[in-house]
């Protein structure tokens, strides 16, 4: 299973910064969403049967204009993290939704 790898984190493509590809050192840029219904979050985890995992979340923006493009599964004290990916490069308006599904399978 995920073990303590169970938190969501949105990376915040509207501040100057940049939401870089996770490297093997984890020296990439990457600023966690904070405020608007994006904060980190525990996501809904699911046992989908030997080998197969899902953990997902929906989020909700309160906000205007909230751009996106990174996500990170991390654990619970946002000390380390076990993966990172790009996404389409998306902007929320406020009430609009995002869902993230983190999925791994085993054999």
């Amino acid at each position: 299973d995920f073990n303590n790898f169970t938190v969501i984190s949105l990376c915040n493509a509207t501040l100057p910064t940049i939401c870089e590809d996770a490297n093997a050192g984890g020296t990439e840029q990457f600023t966690t969403f904070i405020g608007c219904g994006l904060d980190n979050v525990t996501a809904n985890y699911f046992d989908l049967g030997t080998g197969n995992w899902s953990l997902q979340n929906t989020f909700t923006s309160s906000c205007n204009s909230v751009e996106l493009n990174h996500t990170r599964l991390q654990n619970e004290t946002a000390d380390g993290y076990l993966a990172s990916v790009e996404f389409a490069h998306t902007t929320l308006q406020n009430t609009e939704t995002l869902t993230i599904n983190w999925s791994a399978w085993v054999s």
